[in-house]
């Protein structure tokens, strides 16, 4: 039987994940950046801990239920706009969520279970 899990619905944030910010390691590694303004690791859309945790945990047959219970401070709005100018892939949500649950469904966690 599958757990539920509960999330705060109220703060948003830029999520990003794992590969992206192994692309801009191997990025500045190789030596290709083309300015010094921060490149940041995120999609564009801003998403609660709830939404991310859903959309992720519904592929999986998790129920996860709305708190709204913050655990940040006010969320600063980042652009992909050094992304873009660095030639670097900008993943949108949709993007990230589709590769965050294939790459866990390449780990075979259930069968751990």
């Amino acid at each position: 039987e599958k757990s539920e899990v509960s999330e705060d619905s109220t703060s948003k944030f830029q999520p990003s994940w794992l590969n992206q910010i192994a692309e801009i390691i191997k990025f500045w590694i190789q030596g290709e950046f083309r300015d010094k303004e921060p490149i940041y690791p995120i999609v564009p859309e801003e998403k609660s801990r709830f939404e991310i945790c859903r959309d992720i945990l519904q592929n999986f047959n998790i129920k996860v239920d709305k708190t709204d219970d913050p655990r940040y401070e006010e969320a600063k709005i980042l652009t992909t706009e050094s992304l873009s100018r660095n030639n670097l892939p900008v993943y949108n949500y949709e993007q990230v969520i589709k590769e965050i649950t294939k790459e866990l469904k390449n780990l075979n966690l259930e069968e751990n279970n």
